[in-house]
């Protein structure tokens, strides 16, 4: 009967601690800090039977740390909390790096019984403390809180506790980076949007004055001809139709110079296509270049930013532009249907395949188009592409360069259709 009664101890805490060994793996993989909080604190706290969580991070700014993330206790009540990152306690604690009870702190890491973290852990009931840290430096700490039915923290718990925080201390410094990665991909999206923005600004002064020259001739001979019906006719059936297409070019110009957030819904390609042709077409006027549309019918929706893509397709279009330099120059767009190969099968995709009869580039730097900071062209960002590749790459797709030195270039944008 003892041997029966230990067993099924022994295996009941080995399922535990595989369970929260294997979570401890699982949190390289979450990249997101808010959502990394909550799956550890969901975790332990539902395996180990803990009551309350309250995770306390370097906000990056001031040597101290505040409140982050809380579970089992109200949140308002802790958000004043915050520990300075220099007391001999937490100095300590970074050197121990591990889990420890509250009750052992003051002999094993000389935290005096008046320190301000002794006395806030037993305040709020917490009983063990895991420190988070990163090459010798605190990051972090974790107060947890009594264990259902007020079961003791045995040592093979703590042990465990500390493995995990070392897993959790690397997993935030990834989320960490991630975010601040992110964070300069916007910054890269931006700085390319206005430098296109430049561009069009620059091809559309020519569009916008055309038709304003038109209007103002016809208004300074509308008072001589007042009386001719046909001149008023023809006059506003001109005007009208010359002021909606200065409002079409603005209003797309306001809408791609805007700065918004993600927003996926299924969208017409062919559309985003014409509207972005629209923008371009008095800087392929200018240099004599013909842009020839096949667009595929009956295509599904893809399910897109229409700002993000239409910023692809803008700097797509704008590279195959520059890349022509001889007149009688031409741009083929085509939109179809595939089907292409992945691992064991093949999946659906709506391609968008833009074709150049430019000059071409070297079969060295084909490699090197999607870096940042890469450009051919000497007023070139070198962001277009990299943030294009990268724009495609988080709407499920991906894209595909081929290029032929003096023959031009093709570029293939491959979308998933709408679920």
């Amino acid at each position: 009967m003892h041997r029966a009664v230990q067993q099924i101890i022994v295996r009941d805490k080995y399922l535990y601690h595989k369970v929260l060994e294997e979570f401890g793996r699982h949190l390289l993989r979450l990249v997101d800090l808010r959502r990394l909080l909550e799956k550890f604190g969901e975790t332990i706290g539902s395996h180990m039977g803990i009551e309350s969580i309250a995770i306390f991070l370097h906000d990056g700014e001031k040597e101290s740390l505040n409140l982050t993330w809380v579970q089992g206790l109200n949140p308002e009540e802790l958000m004043e909390l915050s520990f300075d990152l220099q007391t001999p306690c937490l100095l300590a604690l970074a050197k121990k790096k591990k889990a420890m009870l509250r009750i052992d702190m003051q002999k094993d890491a000389g935290c005096p019984d008046d320190n301000e973290l002794l006395r806030k852990m037993g305040k709020y009931g917490f009983e063990v403390l895991l420190p988070l840290v990163d090459l010798d430096r605190m990051v972090g700490i974790i107060l947890l809180g009594p264990r259902r039915g007020r079961a003791m923290y045995l040592e093979q718990d703590m042990e465990l506790l500390s493995t995990l925080a070392g897993q959790l201390t690397i997993a935030i410094a990834n989320a960490k980076i991630y975010e601040n990665l992110m964070k300069s991909h916007g910054i890269m999206r931006r700085a390319d949007r206005l430098a296109s923005v430049g561009t069009l600004i620059a091809s559309l002064a020519h569009e916008i004055r055309n038709p304003l020259v038109s209007i103002k001739t016809f208004t300074q001979l509308l008072p001589e001809r007042i009386d001719d019906e046909e001149f008023r006719n023809y006059f506003l059936k001109v005007a009208s139709g010359e002021i909606d297409r200065l409002t079409t070019l603005i209003n797309e110009l306001i809408g791609f110079a805007r700065p918004a957030e993600p927003d996926l819904k299924g969208e017409d390609v062919n559309s985003l296509l014409d509207k972005i042709e629209r923008l371009l077409a008095g800087e392929a006027r200018k240099k004599n270049i013909r842009i020839i549309n096949e667009y595929g019918s009956d295509l599904p929706p893809v399910m897109v930013d229409a700002e993000q893509m239409k910023q692809v397709f803008l700097n797509i279009l704008l590279n195959a532009i520059q890349a022509i330099s001889k007149d009688q120059g031409q741009i083929r767009i085509k939109t179809r249907m595939v089907r292409v190969s992945r691992e064991e099968s093949s999946e659906p995709f709506v391609s968008v395949e833009i074709q150049d009869n430019g000059q071409g580039i070297p079969k060295e730097n084909l490699e090197r188009v999607f870096d940042p900071f890469f450009s051919t062209f000497p007023e070139g960002s070198g962001l277009g592409m990299t943030i294009s590749h990268q724009i495609v790459h988080e709407h499920g797709g991906y894209i595909d360069l081929g290029s032929e030195l003096g023959k031009g270039t093709r570029v293939r944008i491959f979308l998933p259709p709408e679920a």
